[in-house]
């Protein structure tokens, strides 16, 4: 929950609540080409922290899921997407 501001909320802690409450918006859009195989695929995600998570703009294929961060080795920098139908193709999805 953000708390309104009063005379010394200062911008930065604003911010930062901000952040906190939606982090969905802070996010980034990628598009990916997925391989036809049925093993958790890796891709850059550009967030510079680990994902917290992320849901699907377009996906022309099969069934994506997108793996927990907590049990990921290179959440900081990658994100795994699990492909269950190994069609492969184009996603676009928004990580946070």
């Amino acid at each position: 929950m953000i708390k309104p501001p009063s005379d010394k909320t200062t911008l930065p802690e604003y911010d930062r609540q901000l952040t906190q409450a939606l982090p969905e918006l802070f996010g980034n859009v990628i598009e990916i080409q997925m391989a036809a195989s049925l093993a958790p695929q890796k891709f850059p995600h550009g967030l510079g922290r680990p994902y917290r998570g992320a849901y699907f703009w377009f996906t022309g294929f099969g069934e994506l899921r997108v793996m927990d961060p907590d049990q990921q080795t290179d959440a900081e920098t990658n994100i795994t997407i699990e492909d269950s139908v190994a069609a492969g193709g184009r996603a676009v999805l928004r990580v946070w």
